[in-house]
């Protein structure tokens, strides 16, 4: 008996490590962010987040329009499983350009080097010099 297909897919544009804070304690976890298929002609129907720890069940957040309202999703699921997310993305300061919409990345304040939303917010206020 063939298997129904999944009209919803994830496909991975990107994959990588983000790091993860549990009360105090640091910690890492695997992310994969990309784009929302739907549809046997596997038309585009948003962008997601999505993000394990090992312990908890992964955490995955969809937006139809930013990556960005997406990662904010999923750290929304992760705050509610008591992780909290160290990244970029997170910053107030982290924005995106017309040429980096929904690519990763972005920049951060005054910074001039592009910056992915995943980065480790900590590792890049101790590496501003």
């Amino acid at each position: 008996m063939k298997k129904p297909r999944s009209w919803k897919q994830y496909r991975s544009t990107q994959c990588g490590e983000v790091a993860l804070r549990f009360e105090e304690i640091p910690c890492s976890g695997r992310f994969k962010l990309g784009l929302i298929e739907t549809g046997r002609q596997e038309v585009f129907a948003g962008y997601f987040v999505w993000m394990a720890d090992g312990l908890n069940p992964p955490w995955v957040g969809e937006h139809p329009h930013s990556l960005r309202l997406a990662l904010h999703a999923a750290a929304d699921e992760a705050r509610s499983a008591g992780a909290f997310l160290e990244c970029a993305g997170l910053d107030q300061q982290w924005y995106k350009s017309g040429l980096s919409a929904n690519t990763g990345y972005g920049s951060l304040g005054d910074r001039e080097e592009a910056i992915h939303l995943l980065a480790r917010s900590r590792q890049i206020s101790e590496n501003k010099n």
